[in-house]
């Protein structure tokens, strides 16, 4: 099932009660990494109006880098050990 999150009352409204901790956690993740990414490539990071979260039970995180013009710097997948 894939999620469109603009808004923590999204998160609220959209998710099921027994994934909110799981979509939490793994935006929050993409959200640490973006930041570290922007800030090791100093770039300024703008995070997106719209987030999609994918509950598709395989505990991996991704996100894109894109410059002004939309073109693609960096496309990163991170799957959190143990997984």
């Amino acid at each position: 099932m894939t999620y469109q999150l603009t808004t923590l009352a999204d998160v609220f409204n959209k998710v099921p009660a027994d994934k909110i901790e799981l979509c939490m956690a793994e935006i929050g993740l993409a959200m640490a990494l973006a930041k570290a990414t922007s800030i090791d490539l100093e770039v300024q990071m703008v995070w997106p109006e719209v987030t999609e979260w994918i509950d598709d039970g395989k505990g991996e995180v991704g996100f894109d880098l894109v410059d002004a013009n939309g073109q693609n710097i960096l496309a990163a997948t991170i799957t959190k050990e143990g997984k």
